[in-house]
Protein backbone atom coordinates (compact mmCIF):
# COMPACT_ATOMS: atom_id res chain seq x y z
CA UNK A 1 0.00 0.00 0.00
CA UNK A 2 1.61 3.77 -0.82
CA UNK A 3 2.23 5.87 1.93
CA UNK A 4 2.01 8.72 -0.53
CA UNK A 5 -0.78 11.22 0.28
CA UNK A 6 -3.88 11.69 -1.87
CA UNK A 7 -4.32 14.46 -3.96
CA UNK A 8 -7.09 16.78 -3.77
CA UNK A 9 -8.23 18.61 -6.87
CA UNK A 10 -8.33 22.31 -6.63
CA UNK A 11 -11.59 23.51 -7.71
CA UNK A 12 -11.46 24.64 -11.15
CA UNK A 13 -12.37 28.55 -11.82
CA UNK A 14 -15.26 27.90 -14.61
CA UNK A 15 -14.27 29.39 -18.12
CA UNK A 16 -16.88 31.67 -18.79
CA UNK A 17 -16.33 33.89 -15.36
CA UNK A 18 -13.26 36.22 -16.27
CA UNK A 19 -15.23 37.12 -19.76
CA UNK A 20 -18.39 37.45 -18.05
CA UNK A 21 -16.40 39.86 -15.30
CA UNK A 22 -15.02 41.91 -18.63
CA UNK A 23 -18.36 42.35 -19.79
CA UNK A 24 -19.91 43.76 -16.50
CA UNK A 25 -17.05 46.03 -16.58
CA UNK A 26 -17.89 47.33 -19.85
CA UNK A 27 -21.51 47.62 -19.56
CA UNK A 28 -21.43 49.16 -16.41
CA UNK A 29 -18.41 51.56 -17.41
CA UNK A 30 -20.90 52.51 -20.83
CA UNK A 31 -23.77 53.11 -18.51
CA UNK A 32 -21.81 55.76 -16.90
CA UNK A 33 -20.04 56.81 -19.70
CA UNK A 34 -23.07 57.88 -21.76
CA UNK A 35 -25.66 58.62 -19.35
CA UNK A 36 -27.49 62.01 -19.99
CA UNK A 37 -25.17 61.83 -23.26
CA UNK A 38 -26.35 64.49 -25.56
CA UNK A 39 -25.56 63.03 -29.63
CA UNK A 40 -26.93 66.22 -31.20
CA UNK A 41 -23.78 68.10 -29.48
CA UNK A 42 -21.91 65.19 -30.71
CA UNK A 43 -22.68 65.55 -34.00
CA UNK A 44 -21.71 69.28 -33.80
CA UNK A 45 -19.05 68.44 -32.61
CA UNK A 46 -17.50 65.91 -35.36
CA UNK A 47 -18.57 68.36 -37.75
CA UNK A 48 -16.35 70.67 -35.84
CA UNK A 49 -13.07 68.91 -36.08
CA UNK A 50 -10.23 70.37 -37.24
CA UNK A 51 -9.69 67.03 -39.85
CA UNK A 52 -5.63 67.73 -40.71
CA UNK A 53 -4.93 67.56 -36.98
CA UNK A 54 -7.17 63.91 -37.34
CA UNK A 55 -5.03 62.68 -40.12
CA UNK A 56 -1.71 63.72 -38.37
CA UNK A 57 -3.00 62.06 -35.11
CA UNK A 58 -3.91 59.16 -37.12
CA UNK A 59 -0.56 58.81 -39.09
CA UNK A 60 0.81 58.83 -34.96
CA UNK A 61 -1.30 56.14 -33.92
CA UNK A 62 -0.22 53.55 -37.17
CA UNK A 63 3.34 54.53 -36.49
CA UNK A 64 3.10 53.53 -32.67
CA UNK A 65 2.78 49.91 -33.82
CA UNK A 66 5.37 49.96 -36.58
CA UNK A 67 7.79 51.13 -33.31
CA UNK A 68 6.17 48.13 -31.15
CA UNK A 69 7.09 45.65 -34.37
CA UNK A 70 10.89 47.51 -34.08
CA UNK A 71 11.20 46.98 -30.65
CA UNK A 72 10.18 43.33 -30.76
CA UNK A 73 12.36 42.29 -33.58
CA UNK A 74 15.32 44.20 -31.65
CA UNK A 75 14.88 42.34 -28.15
CA UNK A 76 14.46 38.92 -30.32
CA UNK A 77 17.50 39.59 -32.34
CA UNK A 78 20.55 38.19 -30.15
CA UNK A 79 18.75 34.69 -30.66
CA UNK A 80 16.47 35.09 -33.34
CA UNK A 81 16.48 37.04 -37.19
CA UNK A 82 12.60 37.13 -37.84
CA UNK A 83 11.65 40.28 -40.31
CA UNK A 84 10.79 43.46 -39.56
CA UNK A 85 7.51 43.23 -41.87
CA UNK A 86 6.64 39.69 -39.99
CA UNK A 87 7.13 41.52 -36.96
CA UNK A 88 4.79 44.33 -37.81
CA UNK A 89 2.11 41.99 -39.04
CA UNK A 90 1.96 40.03 -35.98
CA UNK A 91 1.67 43.11 -34.13
CA UNK A 92 -0.84 44.52 -36.51
CA UNK A 93 -3.21 41.09 -36.16
CA UNK A 94 -2.52 41.30 -32.35
CA UNK A 95 -3.88 44.80 -31.78
CA UNK A 96 -7.26 43.25 -34.16
CA UNK A 97 -7.56 40.48 -32.39
CA UNK A 98 -7.83 42.27 -28.84
CA UNK A 99 -10.26 44.89 -30.50
CA UNK A 100 -12.68 41.67 -31.94
CA UNK A 101 -11.68 38.59 -29.14
CA UNK A 102 -12.02 38.21 -25.62
CA UNK A 103 -9.62 38.24 -23.21
CA UNK A 104 -6.76 40.39 -25.35
CA UNK A 105 -6.31 37.18 -27.35
CA UNK A 106 -4.10 39.00 -29.17
CA UNK A 107 -1.38 38.49 -26.89
CA UNK A 108 -1.93 34.64 -27.41
CA UNK A 109 -2.17 34.90 -31.53
CA UNK A 110 0.71 37.90 -32.09
CA UNK A 111 3.85 35.13 -30.55
CA UNK A 112 2.16 32.34 -32.22
CA UNK A 113 2.10 33.91 -35.39
CA UNK A 114 5.65 34.76 -35.10
CA UNK A 115 7.14 31.16 -35.04
CA UNK A 116 4.54 30.40 -37.34
CA UNK A 117 6.10 32.49 -40.24
CA UNK A 118 9.60 32.58 -38.75
CA UNK A 119 10.31 30.04 -37.28
CA UNK A 120 11.01 31.30 -33.66
CA UNK A 121 10.72 28.81 -31.08
CA UNK A 122 7.25 29.55 -29.22
CA UNK A 123 8.59 29.78 -25.29
CA UNK A 124 11.09 32.67 -26.94
CA UNK A 125 8.23 34.19 -28.70
CA UNK A 126 6.12 34.55 -25.70
CA UNK A 127 9.80 35.66 -23.46
CA UNK A 128 10.06 39.05 -25.73
CA UNK A 129 6.76 39.54 -25.37
CA UNK A 130 6.66 39.24 -21.86
CA UNK A 131 9.84 41.57 -21.94
CA UNK A 132 7.86 44.08 -23.99
CA UNK A 133 5.02 44.45 -21.57
CA UNK A 134 7.74 44.47 -18.75
CA UNK A 135 8.99 47.68 -20.22
CA UNK A 136 5.79 49.02 -20.98
CA UNK A 137 5.29 48.68 -17.41
CA UNK A 138 8.30 50.38 -16.10
CA UNK A 139 7.60 53.05 -19.02
CA UNK A 140 3.97 53.96 -17.66
CA UNK A 141 4.99 53.90 -14.08
CA UNK A 142 7.81 56.21 -14.88
CA UNK A 143 5.87 58.92 -17.29
CA UNK A 144 3.12 58.65 -15.20
CA UNK A 145 4.54 60.25 -12.28
CA UNK A 146 6.46 62.92 -14.44
CA UNK A 147 3.06 64.04 -16.01
CA UNK A 148 0.63 63.85 -12.80
CA UNK A 149 3.34 66.04 -10.60
CA UNK A 150 1.41 69.28 -11.51
CA UNK A 151 -2.24 67.68 -11.92
CA UNK A 152 -4.21 69.07 -8.56
CA UNK A 153 -6.41 66.94 -5.93
CA UNK A 154 -5.32 63.58 -8.01
CA UNK A 155 -7.65 60.82 -6.15
CA UNK A 156 -5.91 59.18 -3.48
CA UNK A 157 -7.45 55.43 -5.34
CA UNK A 158 -5.80 56.30 -8.89
CA UNK A 159 -2.16 57.27 -6.54
CA UNK A 160 -2.53 54.03 -4.20
CA UNK A 161 -3.22 51.56 -7.66
CA UNK A 162 -0.10 53.25 -9.82
CA UNK A 163 1.69 52.61 -6.58
CA UNK A 164 0.92 49.15 -6.24
CA UNK A 165 1.33 48.85 -9.95
CA UNK A 166 5.02 49.96 -9.84
CA UNK A 167 5.72 47.08 -6.83
CA UNK A 168 4.09 44.60 -8.99
CA UNK A 169 6.03 45.84 -12.08
CA UNK A 170 9.24 46.34 -10.15
CA UNK A 171 8.84 42.45 -8.57
CA UNK A 172 9.02 41.32 -12.26
CA UNK A 173 11.59 42.84 -13.81
CA UNK A 174 14.10 42.14 -10.80
CA UNK A 175 12.96 38.15 -11.30
CA UNK A 176 13.67 38.97 -15.24
CA UNK A 177 16.86 40.60 -14.67
CA UNK A 178 18.02 37.38 -12.01
CA UNK A 179 16.99 35.12 -14.79
CA UNK A 180 18.34 36.64 -17.89
CA UNK A 181 21.67 37.86 -16.16
CA UNK A 182 22.46 35.61 -13.34
CA UNK A 183 21.92 31.99 -14.71
CA UNK A 184 23.77 30.57 -12.09
CA UNK A 185 22.04 32.12 -8.82
CA UNK A 186 18.57 31.61 -10.63
CA UNK A 187 19.54 27.89 -10.88
CA UNK A 188 20.37 27.89 -7.39
CA UNK A 189 16.91 29.99 -6.09
CA UNK A 190 14.36 27.26 -7.64
CA UNK A 191 16.54 24.12 -7.17
CA UNK A 192 15.00 21.58 -5.24
CA UNK A 193 11.33 22.58 -6.66
CA UNK A 194 9.05 20.24 -8.09
CA UNK A 195 9.09 21.74 -11.64
CA UNK A 196 12.88 23.05 -11.20
CA UNK A 197 13.68 20.54 -14.74
CA UNK A 198 10.74 22.63 -16.42
CA UNK A 199 11.84 25.74 -15.59
CA UNK A 200 15.75 25.82 -15.77
CA UNK A 201 14.75 24.51 -19.52
CA UNK A 202 13.24 27.50 -19.88
CA UNK A 203 15.89 29.86 -17.85
CA UNK A 204 18.14 28.29 -20.33
CA UNK A 205 15.70 29.48 -23.32
CA UNK A 206 15.04 32.87 -21.77
CA UNK A 207 18.75 33.64 -21.12
CA UNK A 208 19.29 33.82 -24.89
CA UNK A 209 17.84 37.18 -24.68
CA UNK A 210 20.03 38.50 -22.02
CA UNK A 211 22.33 41.50 -24.38
CA UNK A 212 22.68 44.66 -23.01
CA UNK A 213 22.72 46.56 -25.63
CA UNK A 214 19.63 45.06 -27.41
CA UNK A 215 17.65 45.28 -24.08
CA UNK A 216 18.30 48.63 -23.90
CA UNK A 217 17.58 49.81 -27.42
CA UNK A 218 14.28 48.32 -27.08
CA UNK A 219 14.09 50.23 -23.75
CA UNK A 220 14.65 53.06 -25.62
CA UNK A 221 12.29 52.26 -28.17
CA UNK A 222 9.50 51.92 -25.51
CA UNK A 223 9.83 55.47 -25.24
CA UNK A 224 9.49 55.96 -28.38
CA UNK A 225 6.76 53.90 -28.56
CA UNK A 226 4.62 55.83 -26.00
CA UNK A 227 5.60 59.18 -27.11
CA UNK A 228 4.08 58.21 -30.75
CA UNK A 229 1.13 57.67 -28.50
CA UNK A 230 1.04 60.85 -26.89
CA UNK A 231 1.79 62.68 -29.70
CA UNK A 232 -1.39 60.86 -31.54
CA UNK A 233 -3.65 62.41 -28.65
CA UNK A 234 -2.18 65.87 -29.19
CA UNK A 235 -3.46 65.53 -32.23
CA UNK A 236 -7.01 64.45 -31.65
CA UNK A 237 -7.33 67.18 -28.31
CA UNK A 238 -6.06 69.91 -31.14
CA UNK A 239 -8.64 68.48 -33.51
CA UNK A 240 -11.47 69.05 -30.71
CA UNK A 241 -10.20 72.39 -30.06
CA UNK A 242 -8.98 71.38 -26.70
CA UNK A 243 -5.90 73.77 -25.44
CA UNK A 244 -3.65 70.82 -24.24
CA UNK A 245 0.27 70.44 -24.40
CA UNK A 246 1.84 67.41 -24.68
CA UNK A 247 2.05 66.87 -21.16
CA UNK A 248 -1.64 66.97 -20.66
CA UNK A 249 -2.46 64.63 -23.61
CA UNK A 250 0.65 62.19 -22.35
CA UNK A 251 -1.33 62.27 -18.69
CA UNK A 252 -4.93 61.11 -20.07
CA UNK A 253 -3.61 58.91 -22.01
CA UNK A 254 -1.33 57.00 -19.22
CA UNK A 255 -5.03 57.08 -17.31
CA UNK A 256 -6.72 55.04 -19.90
CA UNK A 257 -3.95 52.86 -20.25
CA UNK A 258 -3.57 51.69 -16.70
CA UNK A 259 -7.59 51.70 -16.39
CA UNK A 260 -7.53 49.32 -19.51
CA UNK A 261 -5.58 46.99 -17.54
CA UNK A 262 -8.30 45.36 -15.90
CA UNK A 263 -10.04 42.72 -17.34
CA UNK A 264 -13.29 43.98 -20.20
CA UNK A 265 -15.07 43.43 -23.32
CA UNK A 266 -13.47 43.56 -26.50
CA UNK A 267 -11.38 46.91 -27.23
CA UNK A 268 -11.78 48.25 -24.08
CA UNK A 269 -15.17 49.45 -25.26
CA UNK A 270 -16.61 51.45 -22.58
CA UNK A 271 -13.86 51.06 -19.89
CA UNK A 272 -11.67 52.97 -22.15
CA UNK A 273 -14.51 55.94 -22.76
CA UNK A 274 -15.28 56.34 -18.88
CA UNK A 275 -11.26 56.06 -18.04
CA UNK A 276 -10.76 59.44 -20.76
CA UNK A 277 -13.53 61.05 -19.52
CA UNK A 278 -11.97 60.45 -15.66
CA UNK A 279 -8.31 61.39 -16.73
CA UNK A 280 -10.16 64.93 -18.67
CA UNK A 281 -12.11 65.69 -15.19
CA UNK A 282 -8.81 65.73 -13.62
CA UNK A 283 -7.81 68.49 -16.13
CA UNK A 284 -10.79 70.56 -15.24
CA UNK A 285 -12.29 69.48 -18.73
CA UNK A 286 -16.30 70.02 -18.55
CA UNK A 287 -17.84 66.90 -18.30
CA UNK A 288 -20.10 66.90 -21.75
CA UNK A 289 -16.50 67.60 -23.40
CA UNK A 290 -14.82 65.02 -21.59
CA UNK A 291 -17.63 62.41 -22.58
CA UNK A 292 -17.75 63.40 -26.32
CA UNK A 293 -14.15 63.90 -26.77
CA UNK A 294 -13.40 60.31 -24.80
CA UNK A 295 -15.73 58.80 -27.52
CA UNK A 296 -13.75 60.16 -30.51
CA UNK A 297 -10.59 59.83 -29.60
CA UNK A 298 -11.92 55.65 -28.60
CA UNK A 299 -12.58 56.01 -32.49
CA UNK A 300 -9.88 57.18 -34.13
CA UNK A 301 -7.07 55.54 -31.39
CA UNK A 302 -9.16 52.23 -32.00
CA UNK A 303 -10.51 52.06 -35.71
CA UNK A 304 -7.76 52.79 -38.09
CA UNK A 305 -4.74 49.91 -36.99
CA UNK A 306 -8.34 47.60 -36.72
CA UNK A 307 -8.56 48.52 -40.17
CA UNK A 308 -4.91 47.61 -40.79
CA UNK A 309 -4.92 44.73 -38.70
CA UNK A 310 -7.93 43.22 -40.71
CA UNK A 311 -6.48 43.61 -43.97
CA UNK A 312 -3.22 41.46 -42.30
CA UNK A 313 -5.32 38.84 -41.24
CA UNK A 314 -7.12 38.81 -44.85
CA UNK A 315 -3.47 38.32 -46.57
CA UNK A 316 -3.28 35.58 -44.15
CA UNK A 317 -6.40 33.66 -46.14
CA UNK A 318 -7.58 32.44 -42.32
CA UNK A 319 -10.43 34.00 -40.44
CA UNK A 320 -8.94 35.61 -37.18
CA UNK A 321 -11.00 32.53 -35.41
CA UNK A 322 -8.63 30.22 -37.14
CA UNK A 323 -5.76 31.84 -36.49
CA UNK A 324 -6.93 31.83 -32.30
CA UNK A 325 -7.83 28.16 -32.39
CA UNK A 326 -4.55 27.34 -34.08
CA UNK A 327 -2.53 29.19 -31.49
CA UNK A 328 -4.63 27.92 -28.52
CA UNK A 329 -3.49 23.94 -29.92
CA UNK A 330 0.03 25.05 -30.63
CA UNK A 331 0.37 26.36 -26.89
CA UNK A 332 -1.17 23.13 -25.39
CA UNK A 333 0.95 21.38 -27.60
CA UNK A 334 3.83 23.18 -26.12
CA UNK A 335 2.86 23.01 -22.71
CA UNK A 336 2.61 19.19 -23.29
CA UNK A 337 6.01 18.59 -24.66
CA UNK A 338 7.49 21.05 -21.21
CA UNK A 339 5.87 18.75 -18.52
CA UNK A 340 8.30 16.74 -16.82
CA UNK A 341 7.34 13.88 -14.70
CA UNK A 342 8.28 13.95 -11.19
CA UNK A 343 10.77 11.17 -10.96
CA UNK A 344 12.96 12.93 -13.92
CA UNK A 345 13.42 16.09 -11.09
CA UNK A 346 16.69 15.08 -8.89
Amino acid sequence: MSDSPVRTKRPKVPNWLFPAAGFAVSIVSLFLAFRKFDYGELGRDVEHLIWPWVLLGVAFELVTYVVDGWRWLVILSPAEQPSMLQCTRATFIGIFANDVLLLKAGELIRPYLLTRWAGVPLSLSFTSAAIERIMDGIAMVSLFYLTSLDVPNLPWELRDSMFVFAVIVGSVTAVFLLVLFYRTHAHRVVSGGKWTCKFIHLLEEIHLLGNWRTLGIGFALTFLYFLCQFLAMFCFARAFNFDFGLKDSAFVLLVIRFVTLVPAAPGNLGVFQRAGEFGLHLLMVEPFNAKSFALIAYFFITAPPMVVGAIAVMLTGMSIGEIHKQAHHARREHEATRKIPQTEVS
